[in-house]
């Protein structure tokens, strides 16, 4: 985390390695959160893998924002987890 370099209070988040699908994801199931103020991705370059999430939430406090990071993440891995298992039931 880091704070933006905007005059928007907001903190950066950088994430290494993942590209618009995970940035798509975040945005679209943080953006449903009643506190959250802005969340937008961007990645930087085409050509490299790396994505910045901009949040402004609350005070954003650096443990707020990482707790409501870790429960969106959680949240989204059981859905597709689910999803996953409903598939190959029914694709038995």
């Amino acid at each position: 985390f880091s704070k933006s370099p905007t005059i928007m209070k907001a903190v950066d988040l950088k994430i290494f390695g993942e590209n618009d699908t995970i940035g798509n994801l975040l945005v679209k199931y943080i953006s449903f959160i009643e506190k959250v103020d802005f969340i937008a991705y961007d990645i930087v370059h085409p050509l490299v893998n790396d994505l910045i999430v901009r949040i402004a939430y609350k005070e954003n406090n650096h443990d707020e924002i990482s707790d409501l990071i870790v429960k969106t993440i959680d949240y989204l891995m059981n859905f597709l987890n689910n999803l996953k298992e409903e598939w190959e039931k029914k694709n038995q």
